[in-house]
């Protein structure tokens, strides 16, 4: 079967192309493609190569073995070249071979017209339930964009058309909308490999979890850097809440969320210096001293049935300013406070204290963990930069590698209210 199709260039110009459909599918592309013919010449030879519907037709597809495209355009035989193996590139020859190309590649849509209306139909139905959440305008420039897919790519599988048309309408109805689609554009090959590694081994909801936690514990490490070096830091609103918020940096039995703030053993110990810190009201779970501020954080000890028996670990943290070192006087403290619960009743012979006293620095002769009542209570002296040096091991040394991080990158500390959500962080304004 043949059909023509004539084409007007101009007012006194014109092209034919002559579709001839042999009904059937040969075994090869050969004889089928795009044939130009000059004064019943033809000129170069007749294939789907550089034809500009390489996206539309390959050797796989039924019309590429079923439809040849014969274009009669003297018009060109000034373009043809001296051996007659092809055009030169002309002005003229452009404007022919854009409008002919326009054709074929709307005759040959044609073809698959239905089939792709029915595949977008299916994948509306298999998509509705993200489809109702869209506006009119994102679910238009959705249902454009399939479609231009089906044209542009026929060769496109249906499982992968129908995953890609769901991205798309989760990004639609996503609120980061098409801001991935953006970072996807700025990977390197390597990095888009490295990427679905990444998300064969590790869902997005998972993978979200750990970054969240990693991100949140470099972000403290990185303000914890900033407030000790700060000899104008202050340790009661300033310290405090970090290492509150860091227990993790002291080793792993903190991780445990059941180590939390005492309250009860924290106002007896400022009872002991007789006497009202207004400060102190405005965190209740700190001792404010003179030099220093103290947390205690204690983890409760079950019986067989699960009810509580009372504490049995304890944990001291006393920060003392930026400027003081720890010394013999400084770890002695320590004691008084532990010996002070003691006597209220509040520790047992079995409860484990440990008591973290914080300091610029330790004195050489200080420097090792002082043990009481048969090691069942041991304070240990440690300096700001080595507690840094701490946390950037506990966190497996990833601070010097994520150093460049976005969100570390341009890390500045901005005042934050005390009632604020410990988690957030707030950053000036780059």
């Amino acid at each position: 079967m043949t059909e023509d199709i004539y084409l007007n260039i101009n007012e006194n110009e014109s092209v034919t192309i002559k579709v001839i459909d042999i009904k059937d599918t040969d075994k090869t592309t050969h004889q089928h493609g795009i044939a130009w013919r000059i004064k019943n010449r033809l000129v170069g030879e007749c294939t789907w190569k550089g034809s500009g519907q390489e996206a539309l037709i390959d050797g796989r597809r039924i019309q590429a073995k079923r439809y040849t495209f014969i274009i009669f355009a003297d018009v060109l035989e000034t373009s043809v070249l001296p051996d007659w193996s092809g055009f030169a590139s002309t002005e003229k020859f452009s404007e022919v071979n854009n409008i002919v190309q326009g054709e074929i590649k709307k005759y040959l849509l044609g073809l698959t017209q239905e089939s792709r209306e029915n595949r977008l139909k299916q994948i509306k139905n298999e998509h509705k339930s993200v489809l109702r959440r869209m506006s009119p305008i994102s679910y238009e420039r959705w249902e454009m964009f399939v479609k231009q897919t089906q044209e542009e790519c026929p060769s496109i599988s249906e499982n992968d058309l129908f995953k890609l048309s769901g991205l798309l309408a989760n990004l639609e109805a996503s609120k980061g909308q098409f801001n991935l689609i953006h970072l996807l554009h700025d990977l390197t090959p390597s990095q888009l490999d490295n990427l679905d590694k990444i998300l064969a081994d590790w869902n997005i909801d998972m993978a979200k979890v750990v970054l969240d936690e990693l991100q949140y514990r470099l972000k403290l490490l990185e303000e914890l850097k900033i407030k000790i070096e700060d000899p104008k830091t202050d340790e009661l609103h300033e310290l405090q809440p970090l290492f509150q918020r860091g227990l993790w940096i002291f080793g792993p039995e903190y991780e445990t969320i059941e180590y939390t703030s005492n309250e009860g053993m924290t106002k007896v110990i400022e009872r002991i210096f007789n006497k009202e810190v207004k400060a102190s009201k405005r965190r209740p779970d700190f001792v404010v001293l003179p030099d220093s501020t103290v947390g205690l954080y204690s983890y409760p000890l079950y019986d067989e049935t699960g009810s509580e028996l009372g504490v049995d670990k304890l944990t001291i943290v006393e920060l003392k300013k930026p400027t003081i070192k720890i010394s013999t006087k400084e770890k002695g403290q320590c004691w008084e406070y532990v010996k002070e619960l003691n006597k209220q009743g509040l520790l047992s012979s079995n409860t484990n204290v440990t008591c973290f006293v914080l300091g610029s620095s330790v004195d050489p002769l200080e420097n090792s963990p002082t043990t009481h009542n048969q090691d069942k209570v041991k304070i240990i002296p440690i300096a700001y930069s080595i507690i840094v040096e701490r946390a950037k091991s506990r966190l497996l040394k990833l601070y010097d590698k994520v150093r460049k991080a976005p969100f570390l990158a341009n890390f500045q500390l901005e005042p934050t209210s005390l009632n604020e959500d410990p988690k957030q962080y707030k950053l000036k304004a780059q």
